[in-house]
């Protein structure tokens, strides 16, 4: 294991605990305590939750690609075993999260509208997220 793979999967693991975490506290916490909050304090967790989450996915998928170059490729095929199809469904998994983000970022914050069905988007991206963390698991062992 060469020290880039060894550095990416440390970060890839502090960005994924983050990035699930914070879903995971969105989804079961933070629903019932966002109407609570003070307009004020919603505007700075808003503020500061963007940020976060948008540096976070972006070393998740930078550290997930570098990573991702020891399994997959020209030579060693992309579906040739149980641990290249898993990974090339959770690279699928996360373009597909991925894509949510972004839809969710256009409409909310480029044109400012409001978001059509907004109570599944967490929910939806959760679900995804918890797939994706089960085939991280899976990959090595099937």
């Amino acid at each position: 294991m060469s020290s880039v793979y060894f550095v990416a999967l440390i970060v890839h693991l502090l960005s994924a605990i983050f990035f699930v975490g914070y879903f995971l506290l969105e989804v079961i916490l933070l629903k019932a305590l966002y109407p609570k909050l003070t307009p004020e304090a919603k505007s700075v967790f808003a503020t500061r939750k963007v940020k976060m989450i948008f540096v976070s996915l972006f070393l998740l998928f930078l550290s997930g690609g570098i990573m991702a170059t020891q399994y997959l490729g020209n030579s060693m095929g992309y579906f040739a075993d149980g641990l290249q199809s898993l990974l090339s469904l959770k690279i699928i998994l996360s373009f597909v999260f991925l894509a949510l983000v972004l839809y969710w970022y256009v409409i909310v914050k480029i044109l400012q509208k409001s978001l059509p069905l907004k109570k599944l988007m967490h929910p939806l991206s959760f679900v995804l997220l918890l797939m994706i963390v089960i085939l991280s698991k899976a990959m090595f062992y099937i």
